[in-house]
């Protein structure tokens, strides 16, 4: 059966293997949904030969990643894999090195709170009907 999942990669793991004298690359991607109030999250499974490429997604990229879920024995215990064989970057995040080069944001100044004056001390005239202690 197959998959997809579009979300965000918020983890990005690379591994080098090498069997039978060929290597392989595989890597691990953590995908995360964008816009839900409790995002899922899921790890899924990539791997590459020569024969088969898939692009490696990138930290920050929003992706369409296709995948079907697998499982594996190994002495008596089975183990699920969320093997993918498709990814379409939907949008392209910004690469570590790029966000150093970025200027900085400007950031709004906190709304002053009438409590509070310039010295940190407390008013004790200003309005302070909401009983929340921040």
């Amino acid at each position: 059966m197959n998959y997809e999942f579009q979300g965000k990669v918020t983890v990005s793991i690379n591994k080098d293997k090498e069997k039978d004298g060929k290597s392989y690359t595989s890597w691990q991607a953590v995908l995360e949904e964008v816009g839900e109030e409790y995002p899922q999250s899921i790890v899924l499974e990539y791997f590459t030969s020569k024969d088969k490429t898939v692009p490696q997604p990138k930290v920050g990229d929003i992706i369409n990643a296709g995948y079907n879920i697998r499982a594996k024995e190994w002495n008596g215990k089975y183990f699920g894999e969320n093997s993918a064989w498709k990814t379409e970057v939907i949008t392209a995040g910004v690469a570590p090195e790029e966000a150093d080069e970025m200027p900085p944001a400007d950031e709004p100044e906190a709304p002053a709170t009438p409590a509070l004056k310039k010295t940190g001390k407390i008013d004790p005239k200003a309005d302070t009907s909401d009983d929340l202690p921040f």
